[in-house]
């Protein structure tokens, strides 16, 4: 990743170390929710609220269906 990818502004994020995680689990190559809080520590509850962060306010990620 380059370094303006890891940049997350304060203002528009909380908790940016966790939001990194997530990226991180997710570059790492896992794909679905229960792989993502697994690999970074996240209960399958709360990590929905940062992927939707992470997908709608900051267009960082984007949810993909299965044919």
């Amino acid at each position: 990743m380059h370094e303006e990818q890891y940049f997350l502004p304060a203002s528009e994020t909380r908790g940016p170390l966790r939001y990194m995680t997530i990226l991180e689990a997710m570059a790492s190559g896992t794909a679905t929710l229960g792989e993502i809080a697994s690999k970074s520590g996240l209960s399958s509850s709360e990590l929905p609220k940062y992927m939707r962060t992470l997908e709608t306010l900051l267009d960082i990620v984007e949810r993909r269906y299965p044919c």
